[in-house]
């Protein structure tokens, strides 16, 4: 269909690759969610990962603040399609540490 005279050729192989990367984050999301459903009590709720965003605005905190705290290992976080996500139980153990202290 594409020449390789034309000016802008479509580079399939790289557009392939960056699609089956997508896939696999989004098939490890997917099976982390089913595994925190199947592992859930009856009754309890799902748990709720939130954004950095949130996790600021919840905190009172800059968003650079949280970013510092992932990257120094103080978060874990979760990764779908480039974006980190955090469990609310990491959030709840960082304000027990607080009131501990």
């Amino acid at each position: 269909m594409f020449s390789t005279s034309d000016k802008n050729p479509i580079n399939t192989n790289l557009i392939l690759k960056e699609l089956q990367k997508q896939m696999k984050e989004l098939q490890t999301s997917i099976r982390q969610i089913f595994s925190e459903i199947r592992n859930r009590k009856k009754g309890e709720n799902i748990s709720k990962f939130l954004s950095v965003e949130e996790v600021a605005d919840t905190l009172s905190l800059h968003k650079s603040t949280v970013y510092r705290m992932i990257y120094t290992d103080k978060l874990r976080t979760t990764r779908i399609n480039r974006k980190l996500f955090i469990h609310e139980s990491e959030i709840l153990d960082i304000l027990n540490d607080k009131l501990r202290s």
